[in-house]
């Protein structure tokens, strides 16, 4: 499964990616130590599953293996910005769900919460 991450932002919102949600801790590790945009884009790479981000130029980036510096060179800067931003709202989102997968043993009747799989990012 994958979660879908869209962009909000008046002029981008046909931008998206989707993001694993296998995530290990040694995972989170390599993205909280990302230094360089390099490293942040290989993690990036790695995790997406599809996207769809669109560049000034008028091309886009239509697979994971595309989210290079070099191609991102010619990215609006808030597009940049959001596409930064979406492994650590897809962390986010895995964090929420193991929360909610944890039910009280005391009452039978508790329903475990249930988060939607597609979230919007907020503009920057």
């Amino acid at each position: 499964m994958a979660t879908r991450i869209e962009c909000t932002a008046e002029g981008f919102e046909r931008n998206w990616i989707e993001v694993s949600d296998a995530w290990t801790q040694r995972d989170i590790v390599e993205h909280v130590q990302a230094a360089t945009d390099d490293q942040l884009w290989a993690l990036t790479r790695r995790k997406a599953v599809a996207c769809h981000i669109e560049l000034a130029t008028g091309a886009s980036i239509d697979t994971p293996d595309g989210i290079t510096s070099d191609n991102l060179l010619d990215a609006d800067v808030l597009l940049l910005n959001w596409l930064g931003r979406c492994l650590s709202l897809a962390i986010a989102q895995r964090r929420l769900l193991g929360n909610a997968s944890a039910r009280p043993l005391s009452n039978g009747n508790v329903k475990a919460m249930t988060t939607p799989q597609t979230m919007t990012a907020p503009n920057p």
